[in-house]
């Protein structure tokens, strides 16, 4: 035998011996522990041949669906200090979650599911025109405005005024303050084209 084939055989039974072993416990993990198919007694099928087998449990008809647990309705699920609103608890909650049925909106909400919503939408629209209608009433007439000759007076008369604080002795800060105010002013002021 030569050197080059010996190895060639080392090598297929290095990769060979391992994967038989892996395959072989494999093949005994997937046997049944015992038979779970119940046949009946060889006596009872041969006495009559044409006697019905017992049905297998594959072929049995499926469990009738279970009545809702819950309502129609909207449902809230608190789970883990998350909550989630649904309609389909049964689905979207988890089996620890704790449910509670959310309630409709009160009547002084204004919401009647039982009206048509274009309907709804005039009968809001209609107490929001009384109300302001109502408002617009009882409201106060707004204060006369004084006249613009009134109004630079008064301006200027607060310019003076910061003009003479600026000129005592104050903080840096206040200061700041007094001019970024005078400034204001002034813009007010150039603003009614005084």
């Amino acid at each position: 035998m030569r050197k080059d084939s010996a190895r060639v055989w080392a090598i297929v039974g290095a990769i060979a011996v391992p994967l038989a072993a892996l395959l072989g416990l494999e093949y005994l993990g997937r046997m049944p522990a015992s038979p779970e198919v119940s046949l009946p007694p060889p006596a009872t099928a041969m006495a009559n041949p044409h006697s019905a087998l017992p049905e297998p449990a594959l072929l049995a008809p499926p469990p009738a669906p279970a009545a809702p647990r819950y309502a129609p309705g909207t449902y809230r699920c608190m789970s883990q200090g998350r909550a989630v609103y649904t309609d389909k608890p049964e689905r979207d909650c988890a089996t620890s979650a704790e449910v509670r049925p959310v309630n409709a909106a009160p009547a002084a909400a204004g919401i009647a599911p039982a009206k048509p919503y274009q309907q709804q939408l005039a009968e809001l629209e209609q107490a929001q025109a009384a109300e302001a209608t109502r408002t617009a009433v009882t409201a106060p007439s707004p204060a006369p405005q004084p006249s613009r000759a009134a109004r630079c007076q008064a301006l200027w008369a607060d310019i003076q005024r910061l003009d003479s604080l600026l000129h005592q002795p104050h903080s840096a800060a206040m200061g700041d303050h007094w001019a970024a105010e005078r400034r204001r002013l002034s813009d007010l002021r150039y603003a009614e084209h005084c």
